[in-house]
């Protein structure tokens, strides 16, 4: 009986120390929700913002926090262009991040960095998710404040169909397309979602349509493909405008 009791009272224990705060996201406008919130370490979180209001109004702001949620700042990202909806967000510190966003009618795809906690954005990778009508860009990943990978759906024909994926290790100042040997064909009718990657050290993991899995171990250089046939199998559930990864790590 006292080991019972004494169960119970770690449970009850744990139950009034467990509370969570409510802390404001900085935003003046109403009805504006977070997604895409990166927690960079105890004190640095960012968040991408979208319109709550039913409007579904195309919202380019973001918010962010250096003191653990205490106060938050929230921006705008400058992207030049109002019409360009941004899929993901990747930062690596309190000042640094990227953002991939395309126009979701055309395609095609742009990625912006800051350097100065979102205060102000500039494009990289001019010339890359440009190819109209088979271009389209689901997001861009950073291991650290140099190495990075942006990917998106396949281009070519045939046997050279393969996902647009490109490579940076100088913060992204610089990005090379990965050779055709590097992916698997893609399949027929096969593309990607716009969604953050599950990555664990250098190895990256995407979804696609078709029900593969393709991961990278050496930071988005080489993919092999991984064909499942139950998403459920592998803790994939399906949303309405992404898809998710939910891995369980030994």
């Amino acid at each position: 009986m006292k080991k019972l009791l004494l169960f119970f009272s770690l449970i009850a224990s744990f139950t009034i120390n467990a509370q969570w705060t409510s802390q404001g996201t900085g935003f003046s406008a109403e009805s504006r929700g977070l997604n895409e919130i990166k927690i960079v370490d105890a004190n640095t979180v960012w968040a991408l913002a979208y319109d709550g209001s039913g409007d579904d109004a195309n919202v380019q702001e973001m918010t962010l926090t250096t003191d653990g949620g205490d106060s938050w700042t929230a921006k705008v990202i400058e992207l030049f262009n109002p019409d360009l909806e941004i899929n993901n967000l990747n930062p690596v510190s309190a000042t640094t991040a990227w953002v991939s966003a395309l126009i979701p009618t055309e395609g095609n795809g742009v990625i912006f960095k800051t350097e100065d906690g979102g205060d102000s954005w500039t494009q990289q990778l001019s010339e890359g998710f440009q190819t109209t009508g088979e271009s389209f860009i689901n997001g861009v990943h950073f291991f650290n404040a140099n190495e990075g990978v942006a990917y998106g759906d396949p281009l070519g024909s045939g046997a050279a169909r393969r996902f647009e994926i490109y490579t940076t290790t100088d913060g992204g100042e610089s990005w090379t397309m990965i050779p055709t040997g590097n992916s698997p064909q893609a399949q027929a009718g096969e593309y990607g979602y716009n969604n953050s990657p599950i990555v664990i050290g250098d190895t990256i993991w995407m979804t696609t349509s078709k029900g593969r899995l393709y991961r990278s171990s050496n930071k988005g250089l080489n993919w092999v493909a991984y064909q499942v046939t139950s998403l459920a199998d592998f803790g994939v559930t399906l949303h309405p405008h992404k898809l998710e990864l939910l891995f369980s790590v030994m």
